[in-house]
């Protein structure tokens, strides 16, 4: 007899799962949930080297130093701990999102709403830094009806959080639709969020200098913003107290010219790899580079 029981995949339970320890969270106070925060996060450094490792190697390019540095160490265990709180911190914000949006400063504020109120649309692109989330709080500036977008990879976990983040105010794009899809949003006067730090084997991308080093960075925010004509906008998230977060924004980057093809998409990343550099070596705590980063050369001079 066949089963009538419906066959969910492993992001469904794993939506599910998040779902539930999301309003877990937020039936706990501030403190405490920090504190357990807190306890998980010194339990993950504990049991997972490979993580440590790999964000070792990578805040080492942050600070000009070796992985085996001990400040480096230090640095490692720093940044898991706060992981742990910005994962707590997420959760609650995944059950209630309306009061996450009205917690997020953006900073300066003037400069989105002057960005958005030209009508080109804009492509706001950050490192691994702070919940991805906490962009839906730039809806609270759009003018009604306008499309905010989030560029999301389609593994398990994105997935799994597709309707989490449909459920604070965000369009999810796949990684891999159509540019299309992206510039129609940005000639709607859109705003398109990406992160930008990890280049993964079949992505456009740039060989850039990046912190100490050159790496390849992907090429799919500059590409977007040639295509739709679009200002392109680093930006940030820190903590800013008890849930609460602080969207800070960078210079804004001229869109490459559009018949300006791969050498002016070049530059564009150049310009973004260089706001992020600035970012990430003035908080390398915050910085949650756990994926390996395509590095060309050990260091610059």
């Amino acid at each position: 007899m066949r089963s009538r029981l419906p066959a969910f995949r492993p992001p469904d339970l794993l939506g599910l799962v998040l779902r539930a320890a999301a309003e877990i969270c937020a039936l706990m106070p501030a403190g405490l949930a920090a504190s357990l925060a807190w306890i998980g996060g010194q339990v993950e450094w504990a049991i997972r080297p490979a993580k440590r490792r790999q964000l070792a190697e990578n805040l080492a390019h942050a600070t000009s130093r070796t992985p085996r540095d001990r400040y480096v160490r230090r640095l490692v265990h720093r940044n898991v701990t706060i992981g742990a709180g910005r994962a707590a911190g997420i959760l609650w914000s995944f059950a209630r999102p309306e009061q996450a949006s009205t917690r997020i400063e953006i900073v300066p504020r003037g400069l989105l709403e002057r960005l958005i109120a030209d009508g080109r649309g804009v492509v706001m692109s950050s490192a691994h830094f702070g919940p991805f989330e906490a962009a839906a709080a730039i809806a609270r500036i759009l003018p009604p009806g306008t499309e905010l977008a989030a560029v999301t990879d389609e593994n398990t976990i994105g997935q799994a959080l597709h309707r989490i983040r449909q459920r604070m105010g965000l369009t999810v794009v796949p990684a891999d639709a159509s540019p299309r899809e992206l510039t129609k949003i940005l000639g709607g006067g859109g705003v398109v969020v990406v992160i930008a730090d990890i280049h993964r084997p079949g992505m456009r991308g740039h060989v850039v200098r990046f912190l100490d080093g050159e790496c390849i960075l992907p090429g799919g925010p500059a590409a977007i913003a040639r295509l739709g004509q679009a200002p392109l906008v680093p930006f940030a998230v820190y903590p800013d107290g008890p849930r609460r977060w602080r969207m800070e924004l960078g210079t804004p980057i001229a869109p490459p010219a559009q018949q300006g093809g791969r050498a002016d998409e070049q530059r564009a990343t150049q310009e973004l790899a260089d706001a992020f550099t600035d970012v990430i070596r003035r908080t390398p705590q915050q910085w949650d580079a756990v994926d390996p980063i395509p590095w060309l050369d050990t260091q610059l001079p």
